[in-house]
């Protein structure tokens, strides 16, 4: 693994067995979403029996596998190792959170509409 020394290496991982009664399709939300000072170093995801898994990114962003289980037991197992900067999760935040009614009217143009709202 090639790993800056001021990253921090996590490593994440799974297993579970799911028992099925008949054939049954299921997406799976496992693997995780990297914001963009993350990087993945190496990752591993294995299913038992072997079943063809096809992955795509849903409407929030996220990877998922979508297949369909066999009858029996099906074991699913997922490692990752992610570095990320030894940092806060909030290491960007400079400021202190301001509530919507102290914000300046010119500021509300800059917010997406389903997010404005009618001051009092």
């Amino acid at each position: 693994m090639n790993v800056s020394p001021q990253e921090l290496t996590i490593r994440c991982g799974f297993e579970f067995r799911y028992e099925a009664a008949a054939w049954t399709p299921a997406i799976l939300a496992i693997q995780p979403r990297l914001d963009p000072w993350q990087r993945k170093v190496k990752e591993q995801m294995t299913i038992f029996p072997s079943i063809a898994a096809k992955a795509f990114e849903d409407s929030h962003g996220n990877i998922v596998q979508r297949l369909i289980l066999a009858r029996g037991r099906t074991t699913v197992r997922h490692e990752i190792f992610v570095a990320a900067p030894p940092t806060t999760d909030d290491h960007w935040l400079i400021d202190q959170p301001v509530s919507v009614p102290d914000l300046p009217p010119s500021s509300v143009p800059h917010f997406p509409p389903r997010l404005v709202f009618q001051r009092a």
